[in-house]
């Protein structure tokens, strides 16, 4: 685990990173992080050496199967807990290198939208006190009055009434308010990046659209920086900018979200769409892909992930050197990097 550092601020510099194509106007940064859980069974390898970064104002989505790294991979960004190892950068400030005041200061930047609205609500405290603490937390200064301006404000912008749901608690709200309320805790510090763990998995269908307009809308509202993570692709598709696939704690491909459902090289990422379903049939039909099908349907352990490209136990286009040497993600076109020793050359 990273150890603590001094109460300080990180120095403003700008990170040389690793990976290919960094933006130039990056709000976040994530340099070769890795997140590692020491368990009695051994460890955990939930993260490893990922390298991503998200400019100013657009979202990027992380996708993938359960226990890909995903979840694990948004609340290190938050340092919740601790990368084991790497760096993440927002506006240029190290919160890894923080601890104490700094890094709850430094938090007021970045916040974070969970994917269970209803457990993630204090049960017995009022909706507008939920909304506030962070403000409290943060020792954000202001009379009374003021104060209770930008709550309401915040409430206001996510569609809850201040007035009639202000004095009330979560349980009497359904799920989509729930995480309206969650979003308007997130929304009142003004933060500049926004993740977004799952936020509709839990919701109806007709709350989930009304959830991701309302995410929409608060990205344009407040100039939001946003990671979004999901398994669900139709989802992903109509909200991201640009996507990144991982898989087993590894990054295996990132590109803007068109050319990633128009074109893409990796082979988990094609397993991927041709596994989502549309009314049309999967995700790979409707959008003219050839379909490909794992040699294995079983997801290796994160305690003893496989030697070289993690996939390859299931890739069918596995090879000796999938088997010795770890893929490193590439540039393929401009704004496209994939991680794979045989990409899909015929999907380009």
């Amino acid at each position: 685990m990273t150890g603590a550092t001094p109460d300080v601020a990180a120095s403003p510099s700008e990170p040389t990173g690793t990976g290919p194509g960094r933006a130039p106007d990056a709000r976040l940064v994530v340099e070769n992080v890795t997140v590692e859980y020491r368990t009695r069974k051994g460890t955990v390898h939930a993260v490893t050496d990922v390298s991503l970064d998200v400019p100013r104002g657009t979202t990027l989505a992380l996708v993938g199967e359960s226990g890909c790294g995903k979840s694990s991979l948004g609340r290190a960004m938050l340092q919740l807990p601790r990368p084991t190892s790497g760096r993440v950068m927002v506006d240029g400030t190290d919160l890894c290198s923080l601890s104490g005041a700094a890094l709850k200061r430094a938090r007021k930047s970045i916040q974070m939208v969970f994917q269970d609205p209803v457990s993630s609500l204090n049960p017995r405290r009022r909706v507008r006190d939920i909304v506030a603490e962070g403000l409290e937390i943060q020792g954000i200064e202001g009379d009374g009055a003021e104060l209770r301006r930008r709550v309401d404000a915040a409430m206001e912008a996510v569609g809850l009434d201040p007035a009639s749901a202000g004095d009330r608690r979560p349980a009497e709200f359904s799920g989509g308010q729930c995480q309206r309320i969650a979003l308007a805790r997130a929304l009142v510090l003004e933060p500049e990046v926004l993740v977004c763990d799952e936020p509709v998995s839990a919701l109806d269908v007709s709350v989930q659209a009304q959830i991701l307009n309302l995410l929409e809308d608060m990205k344009a509202r407040y100039r939001l920086t946003m990671v979004f993570i999901s398994h669900d692709l139709s989802v992903v598709h109509n909200i991201a900018d640009r996507v990144a696939v991982m898989y087993l704690g590894t990054v295996c491909e990132v590109a803007d979200t068109t050319a990633l459902y128009r074109a893409p090289a990796h082979p988990y990422t094609m397993l991927l769409l041709s596994s989502a379903p549309t009314l049309g049939g999967t995700l790979a039909d409707t959008l003219g892909e050839t379909p490909i099908a794992a040699t294995s349907s079983e997801l290796p352990s994160p305690l003893n992930p496989p030697s070289g490209c993690r996939f390859r136990t299931r890739c069918p286009r596995a090879t000796a050197i999938c088997t010795t040497d770890r893929p490193q993600l590439v540039d393929i076109a401009p704004g496209h990097q994939v991680a794979c020793h045989h990409p899909l050359e015929e999907n380009r």
